[in-house]
């Protein structure tokens, strides 16, 4: 018989873990959101609106292809953190060494968030150098 018992998902960890999918849902929208953008923006006439406030405030700018490609980024880079995130929150709940080096990454990251982010940022990684998190991530 094995006699070893499955080793418990630490607190902080499932905490750190639910935050990610938080995360990931935020970027999802986020996403969601720009491509909404780059596909209905000028027949809702939102380009048009945008363009109009810029102009008055700086008339020199063109902003005709420019605001394609800046929701482009956007959406791009939110699909790259939402893959990203969600990586680490299901790594996280696996146990995996390398998303407790990258939930410490981001954590640290995570600091430059004044003050929500800070706060919660502070314990995660107060948390995480615990010997119950760090033992079941073997680090």
């Amino acid at each position: 018989m094995n006699d070893i018992a499955p080793q418990r998902t630490p607190t902080v960890v499932l905490i750190s873990a639910i935050l990610n999918f938080v995360g990931c849902a935020f970027f999802a929208l986020l996403g969601i959101g720009a491509v909404a953008v780059i596909i209905f923006g000028n027949a809702m006439g939102w380009y048009e609106r945008i363009t109009q406030v810029v102009n008055n405030q700086y008339p020199a700018m063109n902003l005709g292809v420019g605001l394609t490609f800046i929701f482009g980024v956007i959406a791009a880079a939110c699909l790259v953190s939402f893959v990203l995130t969600l990586m680490l929150a299901i790594g996280l709940l696996r146990g995996r060494k390398w998303a407790w080096f990258g939930q410490v990454a981001s954590s640290i990251i995570g600091l430059l968030g004044f003050p929500v982010s800070t706060i919660i940022n502070i314990f995660l990684l107060v948390f995480l150098f615990q010997p119950n998190a760090r033992n079941y991530f073997k680090v």
